[in-house]
C-alpha cells in the first residue's frame, strides 16, 4: 500500500500513515534498508543543488566563522560548499554511520578531509561542542515539537555563549493563500511526526529550548533562514 491511501487516517490520527502501514518509522526504515537509505541521501543530495545551496550561501554571511557543526547534515554537500567559500573555516559533520560513511566520499572528492571532521552520532543525545555556528538545515520540520525542542536544548547545551544557531527551513506565511509549504505539510504528516511551522511556532520552540529569535532572512524561495542565539 501507498502511504497516500492511508491519507485520511492521518488527519484522523495526526499520525504518519507510514508508520501504520510499514509498522515502524521513515527513519527505522531507512536504517533496515540500505538501498533505500541510499536513495533518500541522494534525493537529498540532489535537491541542494538544485534549490537552496547557492541561495542559502547568497543570503547568509558566514565571515568570522571559524567552526560550523552541521548537524544531521547529510552526505556533507552542503557544508563542502559552505567550507569552499570560507578557506579558513573548519566544519563538523555529524549524522548516523550509514550517512557518514556516504559523507566520506563526498568529503574526499572535494578534497577538504584536513578541513572537515566526521562524526557518527545521535543527535538526540549529544552534539559536539564548541562551534561557532550550529546548522539545522530541513531537520526540524521532520519532528513533533517535542523532538524539535530536545534537539534543540541539544544544540544549546553544545553551545558557547557566543555560538549561534541557523536554521534553513520552510516557513508557512499567514493568510488563506495557497503555498507549496502548505502541500509540504501534508507530506510530512503522511511521512513523519513533523510539521510545517508558522514563524511564532519556531519563535516558540526555540524560546521553549532557550534561544531569542534573532532574524529570520527572507527568501525568493519557500526555504528562510533562522538565526537565534543562546539566552
Amino acid at each position: 500500500r501507498c502511504m497516500w491511501d492511508e491519507l485520511m487516517y492521518s488527519v484522523k490520527t495526526e499520525k504518519p500513515a507510514f508508520e501504520h502501514i510499514h509498522g515502524v518509522s521513515f527513519w527505522e526504515y531507512l536504517e533496515q534498508d540500505k538501498k533505500a537509505n541510499n536513495l533518500f541521501n541522494e534525493a537529498m543530495m540532489q535537491t541542494n543543488a538544485l534549490y537552496s545551496i547557492g541561495q542559502c550561501l547568497s543570503e547568509y554571511d558566514f565571515s568570522g566563522v571559524k567552526t560550523v557543526v552541521d548537524v544531521a547534515g547529510g552526505q556533507g554537500n552542503f557544508l563542502s560548499a559552505i567550507l569552499k567559500k570560507y578557506p579558513t573555516m573548519h566544519g563538523i559533520l555529524l549524522d548516523t554511520f550509514l550517512v557518514i560513511e556516504e559523507a566520506k566520499h563526498i568529503i574526499q572528492l572535494e578534497n577538504l578531509e584536513d578541513r572537515c571532521t566526521l562524526i557518527v552520532g545521535d543527535m538526540f543525545k549529544a552534539i559536539p561542542k564548541g562551534g561557532d555556528i550550529y546548522l539545522l538545515k530541513w531537520i526540524i520540520h521532520n519532528w513533533d515539537d517535542e523532538h524539535a525542542i530536545n534537539i534543540l536544548k541539544k544544540c544549546r547545551k553544545a553551545m558557547k555563549k557566543n555560538s549561534r544557531l541557523l536554521l534553513v527551513d520552510t516557513v508557512i506565511l499567514t493568510g488563506n493563500e495557497q503555498y507549496y509549504e502548505k502541500i509540504l505539510d501534508i507530506v510530512i504528516l503522511v511521512s513523519l511526526r513533523g510539521r510545517e511551522r508558522t514563524e511564532d511556532e519556531f519563535r516558540f520552540l526555540l524560546e521553549t529550548a532557550g534561544f531569542k529569535l534573532m532574524r529570520v532572512i527572507q527568501s525568493q524561495s519557500s526555504e528562510m533562514e533562522l538565526e537565534a542565539q543562546p539566552i
